[in-house]
């Protein structure tokens, strides 16, 4: 099956992986959404590149096939849950 790379950046981006953990190091696995897990590699307990978002019917979909479009670009240089950037309170 194919999956938009918008799709599977959503995916990752609903996982609770910390942005900093030392004790993580190499390929880590954690829960996604909708029964999805993401592989994640670490390296000095930052996430460094996403490596599979795995499917519920554990299929692994490789994030690094079909390089070269500026939205595979984006899942190419994931490096954490995109967050959103908290709110500016003004008094």
């Amino acid at each position: 099956m194919t999956y938009s790379d918008e799709f599977l950046l959503d995916i990752a981006n609903s996982t609770n992986c910390p942005d900093f953990d030392p004790e993580l190091q190499g390929y880590q696995t954690f829960p996604a959404k909708e029964g999805w897990t993401v592989q994640i590699w670490y390296e000095g307990g930052c996430p460094e590149y996403l490596n599979n978002v795995i499917a519920p019917n554990g299929e692994a979909v490789d994030c690094w096939d079909n390089i070269g479009t500026a939205s595979r670009n984006r899942i190419l240089s994931w490096c954490g849950v995109e967050r959103p950037l908290p709110l500016e309170v003004t008094a």
